[in-house]
């Protein structure tokens, strides 16, 4: 995580980026973080074992059938 340091008077002006911190913390596409409502403390996940290389693939064959078999037809999720 990087932050930048900002200036809004007179005139805009970022400065460079510095770490924070660095860690273990997947970035899955809109739970990579928050930050605290007091805005002094993030919230992540934290997993080392998201990294790790898998060696097992699974393949799902007649998908759909198994869709309509789980799922009664007509079903209407309320």
């Amino acid at each position: 995580m990087y932050a930048v340091d900002l200036a809004f008077s007179p005139e805009f002006r970022a400065g460079e980026p510095h770490l924070l911190f660095q860690g273990a913390y997947p970035d899955p596409p809109g739970f990579d973080y928050d930050v605290t409502p007091d805005g002094k403390r993030f919230l992540m996940l934290e997993n080392p074992e998201f990294f790790v290389p898998s060696s097992t693939l699974v393949a799902v064959t007649n998908f759909f059938d198994e869709l309509k078999r789980r799922v009664p037809t007509g079903f209407r999720g309320q």
